[in-house]
């Protein structure tokens, strides 16, 4: 997805690196060399699309923050009344979780999409 576009190309990075010291300390080198170039390549591949996914994510999410900034400007907490802070507080966090879920939504759109 693309929420977890990033955190996967630095784990295959990692995991990279990873095989690099066990290359390092291993007789047979050979098989871990082929793993290495294998994995490389696949990061160098997908890096290429980090910006692109990025822009793909802020795109989507300009309307979203934009439609929140305008909520929370609407939102008042200004109510006296227990009661009424109660139920006012309730909203709000009723159109916040809105808000979180279509962002959500946006970062579990497949990576394939965008690439």
């Amino acid at each position: 997805t693309i929420g977890e576009f990033r955190g996967r190309l630095s784990l295959i990075f990692t995991f990279y690196k990873h095989l690099q010291i066990i290359r390092n300390e291993s007789k047979n080198s050979k098989a871990i060399d082929s793993m290495l170039t294998v994995i490389w390549n696949v990061h160098k591949y997908y890096s290429q699309f980090v910006d692109f996914v990025k822009i793909y994510v802020d795109n989507l999410r300009k309307p979203i923050v934009k439609e929140l900034d305008g909520y929370v400007r609407i939102a008042t907490w200004k109510d006296v009344n227990v009661f009424a802070l109660k139920e006012s507080s309730k909203r709000s966090h009723y159109h916040l979780h809105k808000f979180v879920k279509k962002y959500r939504e946006i970062l579990s759109l497949p990576v394939k999409d965008v690439i």
